[in-house]
């Protein structure tokens, strides 16, 4: 078995939990650190026990690093992916993948001449409570699918803007509907400009035909539902919270949480999820079965399908939502 040695660039708290994931996998060991603060990663790589730098292309041209996770400012995604994949390193890039469509093009363009995989941390599909819906609907015992709605509406924190975090939350969410019900083709939004690009509604088409429409929604205030009053949601049914898909059918309805924290809802009712498949993760694994897939295709037992490539219609997507 190939085992895998992760150089991090980046040292934020958010990207601990992830590499304590990637030490805990079998054939998986991350050793060295980056950060532009050389304080900050020389203090993350002692806790660690690893070598740390403060360049890119030193834990780049590190020889025993030979895969890299890139978890850097959005800005640098694409220039640090392009430097790992010409020195043959394969790459897991955090979301956002890069900051414009043209962007991505240029990663993918890259992968395919150096024949150097680049993934993405898109990993909503590959939660249970997901895969267990993308099976039911591909079973065909739904039916028939005439139209797709989301509602999506988050509080922003306070160290981030909140056109920033409509952002982010769109990618995940675009990415699993594409993942769903296949590639948007075409895509039209309204923004509302006054508030930070706080809200954002949309409609769009898949490639199946099938069309589709989304409202995203991210302010500083208490004003989105909270789990204590997002018992009941706006259609009277039980147990959804204020970020949801409802799929319409020629037979049936589906209402299912985008926190997976409350089992699908189907109208007639089929109970056809078990409750190890809805089962909600917490926060600090949600990216484990993500990283499973990515390990497992860098060791050679598989493939994994969430690249650049099909990261790429997502943000094709978002920029024609934005009007770009």
């Amino acid at each position: 078995m190939k085992y895998i040695k992760w150089g991090v660039l980046g040292c934020s708290a958010d990207v601990m939990p992830v590499v304590r994931l990637l030490n805990e996998m079998e054939g998986s060991q991350v050793v060295a650190v980056m950060d532009d603060d050389a304080a900050v990663a020389k203090s993350c790589g002692a806790e660690l026990g690893i070598s740390s730098y403060s360049g890119v292309q030193d834990l780049i041209d590190d020889s025993e690093v030979n895969a890299v996770y890139i978890a850097t400012a959005p800005s640098t995604h694409a220039t640090y992916a392009i430097l790992s994949m010409r020195s043959g390193k394969p790459v897991l890039v955090e979301t956002p993948l890069a900051d414009t469509y043209w962007d991505c093009v240029r990663m993918n363009r890259v992968s395919e001449e150096t024949g150097v995989p680049c993934f993405v941390n898109f990993y909503y599909r590959y939660l249970p409570y997901f895969d267990a819906i993308k099976k039911y609907l591909a079973s065909g015992a739904f039916g028939e699918i005439v139209s797709v709605e989301l509602h999506s509406v988050g509080v922003a924190s306070e160290t981030a803007s909140v056109g920033s975090e409509l952002w982010k939350a769109c990618a995940y969410q675009l990415d699993l509907l594409q993942h769903l019900f296949g590639v948007i083709v075409e895509a039209w939004g309204v923004l509302d400009e006054k508030r930070e690009r706080s809200a954002l509604s949309s409609c769009f088409r898949f490639e199946t035909g099938i069309p589709g429409s989304a409202l995203w929604v991210n302010c500083q205030h208490d004003g989105a539902p909270s789990p204590e009053n997002a018992q009941k949601n706006e259609a009277g049914a039980e147990g959804c919270d204020g970020c949801w898909v409802q799929i319409t059918g020629r037979e049936k309805q589906m209402r299912f949480s985008l926190s997976g924290e409350y089992p699908p809802e189907i109208s007639p009712a089929d109970d056809v999820f078990s409750a190890a498949e809805i089962a909600p993760m917490s926060d600090s694994h949600s990216c484990q079965p993500l990283l499973r897939e990515v390990l497992s295709d860098l060791q050679g037992f598989n493939v994994c399908g969430c690249t650049s490539v099909s990261a790429t219609a997502v943000y094709w997507t978002l920029e024609r939502l934005k009007g770009e």
